[in-house]
Protein backbone atom coordinates (compact mmCIF):
# COMPACT_ATOMS: atom_id res chain seq x y z
CA UNK A 1 0.00 0.00 0.00
CA UNK A 2 0.67 3.66 -0.78
CA UNK A 3 2.73 5.34 2.21
CA UNK A 4 0.00 7.85 3.71
CA UNK A 5 1.10 11.57 4.17
CA UNK A 6 -1.90 13.57 4.61
CA UNK A 7 -5.04 12.68 7.13
CA UNK A 8 -7.15 11.88 4.06
CA UNK A 9 -4.72 9.51 2.72
CA UNK A 10 -4.28 8.03 6.41
CA UNK A 11 -8.04 7.62 6.49
CA UNK A 12 -7.85 5.82 2.73
CA UNK A 13 -4.95 4.09 3.83
CA UNK A 14 -7.03 2.29 6.90
CA UNK A 15 -9.88 1.61 5.38
CA UNK A 16 -7.94 -0.39 2.36
CA UNK A 17 -6.07 -1.82 5.51
CA UNK A 18 -9.89 -2.79 7.07
CA UNK A 19 -11.24 -4.34 4.00
CA UNK A 20 -7.99 -6.01 3.21
CA UNK A 21 -8.57 -7.95 6.87
CA UNK A 22 -12.16 -8.29 6.77
CA UNK A 23 -11.93 -10.66 3.62
CA UNK A 24 -8.85 -12.79 4.89
CA UNK A 25 -11.19 -13.37 8.30
CA UNK A 26 -13.73 -14.18 5.97
CA UNK A 27 -12.03 -16.71 3.41
CA UNK A 28 -10.06 -18.14 6.74
CA UNK A 29 -7.11 -17.34 4.28
CA UNK A 30 -4.85 -15.33 6.74
CA UNK A 31 -1.63 -17.85 6.08
CA UNK A 32 -1.08 -15.40 2.87
CA UNK A 33 -0.10 -12.08 5.12
CA UNK A 34 1.72 -11.36 7.99
CA UNK A 35 -0.97 -9.67 10.25
CA UNK A 36 1.22 -8.69 12.75
CA UNK A 37 3.61 -6.51 10.12
CA UNK A 38 0.58 -5.25 8.98
CA UNK A 39 -0.63 -4.11 12.02
CA UNK A 40 2.68 -3.02 13.09
CA UNK A 41 3.19 -0.76 9.81
CA UNK A 42 -0.38 0.97 10.28
CA UNK A 43 0.45 1.67 13.91
CA UNK A 44 3.40 3.52 12.65
CA UNK A 45 1.59 5.88 10.49
CA UNK A 46 -1.27 5.99 13.37
CA UNK A 47 1.45 7.76 15.64
CA UNK A 48 2.37 10.18 12.87
CA UNK A 49 -1.11 10.82 12.78
CA UNK A 50 -1.67 11.57 16.61
CA UNK A 51 -3.89 7.64 17.25
CA UNK A 52 -0.76 6.25 18.49
CA UNK A 53 -2.66 5.70 21.71
CA UNK A 54 -5.18 3.37 20.06
CA UNK A 55 -3.02 0.94 19.16
CA UNK A 56 -2.21 -2.24 20.95
CA UNK A 57 1.38 -3.32 20.45
CA UNK A 58 0.95 -6.38 17.54
CA UNK A 59 2.11 -9.62 18.26
CA UNK A 60 3.47 -12.48 16.26
CA UNK A 61 0.16 -14.18 16.82
CA UNK A 62 -2.11 -11.90 15.80
CA UNK A 63 -5.54 -13.24 14.30
CA UNK A 64 -7.45 -11.57 12.00
CA UNK A 65 -10.06 -11.09 14.55
CA UNK A 66 -8.13 -8.99 16.36
CA UNK A 67 -6.39 -7.29 13.87
CA UNK A 68 -9.75 -6.27 12.68
CA UNK A 69 -10.50 -5.11 15.80
CA UNK A 70 -7.11 -2.93 15.91
CA UNK A 71 -7.67 -1.72 12.82
CA UNK A 72 -11.36 -0.77 12.84
CA UNK A 73 -10.59 1.31 16.46
CA UNK A 74 -8.40 3.51 14.23
CA UNK A 75 -10.66 3.58 11.47
CA UNK A 76 -13.34 5.17 13.83
CA UNK A 77 -11.23 7.59 15.07
CA UNK A 78 -10.00 8.52 10.86
CA UNK A 79 -13.51 8.89 9.93
CA UNK A 80 -14.13 11.35 13.05
CA UNK A 81 -10.94 13.16 12.72
CA UNK A 82 -10.20 13.48 8.67
CA UNK A 83 -12.16 16.52 8.13
CA UNK A 84 -10.18 18.83 10.08
CA UNK A 85 -8.34 21.26 7.01
CA UNK A 86 -8.49 21.20 2.99
CA UNK A 87 -6.25 22.20 1.00
CA UNK A 88 -7.17 24.35 -2.16
CA UNK A 89 -7.28 21.21 -4.95
CA UNK A 90 -9.14 19.48 -2.15
CA UNK A 91 -11.17 22.76 -1.39
CA UNK A 92 -11.94 22.88 -5.17
CA UNK A 93 -12.54 18.99 -5.45
CA UNK A 94 -14.76 19.69 -2.71
CA UNK A 95 -17.18 22.32 -4.65
CA UNK A 96 -16.77 20.60 -7.37
CA UNK A 97 -14.87 23.77 -9.26
CA UNK A 98 -11.29 24.18 -10.36
CA UNK A 99 -8.25 25.43 -8.43
CA UNK A 100 -8.48 28.47 -10.30
CA UNK A 101 -12.05 29.02 -9.62
CA UNK A 102 -11.39 28.75 -6.22
CA UNK A 103 -8.29 31.23 -5.95
CA UNK A 104 -10.51 33.61 -7.66
CA UNK A 105 -13.10 33.51 -4.89
CA UNK A 106 -10.45 33.91 -2.43
CA UNK A 107 -9.77 36.99 -4.45
CA UNK A 108 -13.05 38.33 -4.07
CA UNK A 109 -13.06 37.19 -0.89
CA UNK A 110 -15.89 34.95 -1.39
CA UNK A 111 -14.09 32.72 0.64
CA UNK A 112 -11.50 33.32 3.40
CA UNK A 113 -9.05 31.08 3.76
CA UNK A 114 -6.70 29.95 6.66
CA UNK A 115 -2.98 30.16 6.36
CA UNK A 116 -1.44 27.10 6.07
CA UNK A 117 2.15 26.43 6.13
CA UNK A 118 4.19 27.70 3.44
CA UNK A 119 1.78 30.10 2.93
CA UNK A 120 -0.87 27.79 1.34
CA UNK A 121 -4.19 28.24 1.80
CA UNK A 122 -6.42 26.10 4.20
CA UNK A 123 -10.19 25.69 4.56
CA UNK A 124 -12.42 23.84 6.75
CA UNK A 125 -15.32 21.65 6.17
CA UNK A 126 -17.42 24.16 8.10
CA UNK A 127 -16.25 27.07 5.41
CA UNK A 128 -16.80 25.14 2.32
CA UNK A 129 -20.22 23.67 3.62
CA UNK A 130 -21.11 27.69 4.28
CA UNK A 131 -20.41 28.69 0.77
CA UNK A 132 -21.87 25.73 -0.52
CA UNK A 133 -25.46 26.43 1.59
CA UNK A 134 -25.49 29.97 1.28
CA UNK A 135 -23.84 30.44 -2.60
CA UNK A 136 -25.24 27.94 -4.64
CA UNK A 137 -27.67 28.57 -7.39
CA UNK A 138 -30.25 26.29 -9.55
CA UNK A 139 -29.93 25.70 -12.72
CA UNK A 140 -32.54 24.85 -14.77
Amino acid sequence: MKQPRTKQEFCRYVRDAFDQLQTIHEADEFEQIDIAAMVEEISIHACRFGAGDLIDPPHDLMTPREALVVVGRLLAWTERNSGDYFDSSQAADYLGITSASLYGLVERKRLVPLRGPRRTYRFTKKQLDHYLATNTQLCV
